[in-house]
């Protein structure tokens, strides 16, 4: 065997190995980018268009009743991010869930806000912020890392949580003008995201995972 040609061979199979792996690697850090600019973008609108809604319900609830909470899911534009954990770290992963639910809670005002004034066609609303999935035989627990969260005392969680969890805000909105506001977490099976008793009377926003 020719010896050049087989030295030539060797160099273009390691060039060919070298240059799929860089292509490999630069397709997973475009698709984990496009994901996150994604995620952060549905966020920002949800977020934004809460703050709409808002300052129109404000604005009607002086020269009139106000939003209801069937006006304000109708017109919100949240829509529910699934959120696949891949973190095996259990005290990693606790932290990216705290996140989520920080954000959840950020996006409808930080329990400061009004969302709807008039309780005539339903007093409550709901939306699942995030459907956080879990990697197999995953456990975790919030208890350590809410005790130093501003949710510490907004947040109803299970002791333990694995496989598929919705990140829920509620809100309702009592007779005396009261509200309620939490974060919840529940497990949910990810074909039916609104089964769960929470919310079984509550306003959904328009646009989520069905």
């Amino acid at each position: 065997m020719n010896t050049k040609a087989f030295q030539v061979s060797i160099t273009f199979v390691v060039v060919t190995i070298i240059l799929l792996l860089i292509f490999f690697v630069l397709a997973l850090f475009l698709k984990t980018t496009f994901e996150k600019v994604k995620e952060t973008g549905l966020e920002s609108k949800c977020q934004l268009s809460v703050q709409r809604e808002v300052k129109i319900n404000l604005a009607t609830a002086q020269t009139g009743a106000g939003h209801t909470s069937r006006n304000f899911a109708t017109n919100v534009e949240c829509e529910t991010i699934p959120l696949a954990i891949s973190e095996r770290d259990t005290s990693r992963a606790a932290r990216i869930t705290l996140s989520s639910l920080e954000k959840c809670w950020d996006a409808f005002g930080k329990g400061a806000l009004t969302l709807f004034s008039s309780a005539r066609t339903g007093s409550e609303f709901c939306h699942i912020c995030y459907l956080m999935t879990y990697e197999s035989g995953v456990r975790i627990s919030l208890t350590d890392v809410l005790m130093r969260s501003k949710l510490r005392d907004k947040a109803d969680v299970p002791q333990a949580m694995d496989r598929t969890q919705a990140v829920i805000f509620y809100y309702k909105l009592n007779e005396d003008g009261t509200t309620e506001q939490k974060i919840a977490v529940r497990p949910v099976d990810p074909a039916q995201p609104q089964a769960f008793d929470l919310c079984a009377n509550a306003e959904f926003p328009r646009k989520r995972l069905a």
